[in-house]
């Protein structure tokens, strides 16, 4: 079976793989990627984990939020999202929906 990988370099040397095979992608863990471990992923770590996005720091306050992800992503919608909650950072939920999305959209473009 053929398997290939996709990796990222990451603040501090961090790799981090992301093995596609047989369809199950890999996602690192938000704690791994939470380097100030604040609970909340910042612009800096969102703009190195996911270095092919274009992520615009709209709050002006260095942390990313669900409205920023999903302007970044397109096709990227949390789920019961009213829309009242657009500042809410991005925590360790939004993260898994974020890179799973981010992982889609790159499997997508290979494909083509």
């Amino acid at each position: 079976m053929k398997t290939s990988m996709l990796a990222f370099h990451l603040a501090g040397g961090l790799m981090c793989a992301m093995t596609f095979a047989q369809d199950t992608p890999v996602i690192p863990e938000f704690a791994a990627i939470d380097k100030d471990k604040d609970g909340a992923l910042s612009i800096t770590e969102a703009r190195l984990l996911f270095p092919s996005l274009v992520i615009t720091d709209v709050e002006m306050d260095g942390l990313l939020s669900k409205k920023e992800a999903e302007l970044a992503l397109p096709g990227l919608v949390y789920s019961n999202d009213n829309h009242e909650d657009d500042n809410t950072i991005v925590g360790p939920e939004e993260y898994a929906l974020m890179a799973e999305q981010y992982l889609l959209a790159a499997q997508e473009e290979t494909a083509n």
